[in-house]
């Protein structure tokens, strides 16, 4: 780690620019309530891993595994510090989000279910972060299962509304838009099983088959179409969604790499 907690890394060959990634995840909650939910940490070692390959992502890869709410916000602020426009930075969380009162909030090991203002990190908080981040490319992935602030409240969540992505220049790609769990932790619906939307992003950019032009590169828009597809075709009620904006969906996320046509096929 460079000194102020960011991590040192140079270009990669053949990718642009300096680029970084900070993965958070936590599946250890002290309360009960969302200890049991179904776990959303699912494949994200393997998507560290592509993401630190020099033949596939080429970037600086830092994880913070089950980390208080402090903890998670101070390393968000120090991992986006000191970014020039020609930086990418790969922000990635899988927890549980609480929404509440029109707020959304994801769930450190220190959160309580039924005080997510006190205990739990704001969503508005990260993306205040994220704006106040120098880097070019900008991208948040969130591998997250959602809780409604209420018994009664149902439908699906939209991504750029709940974070007010409008003109920021974020990136955002999402695992689930169904909100799962109800304010007391009982399922909306037929509880669906652990997400493997992480799972598929990194095949496709281990392999390169998310590299569906062949032009040799992996862009953010061909990363997440390869994801949906992997998604769907292993579990169907879970539908992944994504915000970019114009020129978003051209971030490159990794190298390309040659697969055949059996060989991606085989991946999904």
């Amino acid at each position: 780690m460079a000194p102020g907690g960011t991590p040192a890394f140079s270009p990669v060959a053949g990718l642009p620019g300096a680029r970084s990634a900070l993965l958070i995840t936590t599946a250890a909650y002290a309360d009960a309530q969302l200890a049991w939910l179904r776990p959303p940490v699912s494949g994200a070692h393997d998507l560290a891993a592509a993401l630190a390959d020099p033949r596939a992502g080429g970037f600086a890869v830092d994880m913070l595994t089950d980390g208080t709410e402090t903890e998670i916000r101070l390393a968000i602020a120090r991992f986006l510090s000191g970014r020039s426009p020609e930086d990418t930075v790969l922000l990635y969380l899988s927890c549980h989000a609480i929404r509440d009162r029109a707020r959304l909030y994801f769930a450190a090991t220190d959160t309580w279910l039924r005080y997510p203002q006190r205990s739990a990190l704001p969503a508005g908080a990260v993306m205040s972060e994220m704006d106040r981040c120098g880097a070019g490319d900008r991208l948040v992935i969130l591998d997250c299962c959602f809780s409604g602030g209420f018994a009664e409240e149902k439908g699906e969540l939209d991504v750029a509304t709940e974070l007010g992505l409008d003109g920021r220049g974020i990136a955002v790609l999402s695992a689930s838009r169904a909100r799962e769990y109800s304010y007391e932790g009982r399922p909306i619906g037929p509880e669906l099983p652990r997400s493997v939307f992480t799972e598929g992003l990194a095949v496709g950019l281990a392999t390169g088959a998310a590299d569906a032009d062949a032009n040799g590169i992996v862009t953010v828009a061909g990363a997440y179409n390869y994801a949906y597809r992997y998604v769907t075709q292993n579990t169907p009620r879970q539908a992944p969604q994504y915000y970019l904006e114009d020129g978003h969906g051209d971030i490159i996320l990794a190298r390309g790499q040659v697969v055949t046509n059996q060989q991606a096929q085989e991946s999904l």
